[in-house]
């Protein structure tokens, strides 16, 4: 924004139509990992969606979580996104109430669905076997009948505000 005087023409606005900011949820689902095999497990809410597709085994969570906890179960998923996905933080509760860090990895693309209002949506999606979205249930070393996943803080966009200032004219010096 240092030269924005340069390359804007006069009158200009700046104006701001959305913005995020993370907020505590409580959205949830349980999944029964045997039905897994038949159908995946669908978790809609506040405009976003994740599908966990499948349990492909254990995987070593260090490489993915700051401090991760070696060996942990490892899901399929896919997913779209309108809220900004990167900054969500998620738990996962087995049968036995204990707590795991959930961290969801993977390829996907970011692309203007919602023109109209200027949102982003984020799509994890497929590609090769190797390179497919993926949660992590860091230190789960086994697999649960159920497990619960709930995404405890969101960060959330909320649109709509169309804010707005003028930037001041340009003055010439000479």
């Amino acid at each position: 924004m240092y030269n924005i005087r340069e390359n804007v023409p006069e009158p200009a606005r700046i104006v701001i139509k959305n913005y995020n900011l993370p907020v505590q949820t409580t959205d949830s689902i349980t999944i029964n990992l045997a039905q897994l095999k038949t159908q995946a497990a669908v978790w809609k809410t506040q405009g976003d969606v994740l599908t966990v597709e499948k349990v492909v085994g254990f995987a070593d969570s260090r490489p993915y979580v700051e401090h991760g906890k070696g060996t942990s179960l490892k899901l399929i998923v896919s997913g779209e996104f309108v809220n900004n996905f990167t900054h969500d933080e998620w738990v996962a509760v087995d049968e036995n109430g204990q707590d795991y860090q959930v961290y969801i990895n993977g390829s996907g693309s970011a692309s203007y669905h919602h023109v109209q209002d200027d949102r982003m949506t984020l799509t994890l999606s497929g590609g090769t076997p190797e390179a497919r979205p993926f949660a992590l249930i860091d230190g789960l070393q086994h697999v649960p009948e159920q497990l619960t996943l709930t995404r405890k803080v969101t960060d959330k966009l909320f649109t709509g505000l169309n804010w707005s200032i003028p930037v001041p004219e340009r003055i010439n010096v000479e």
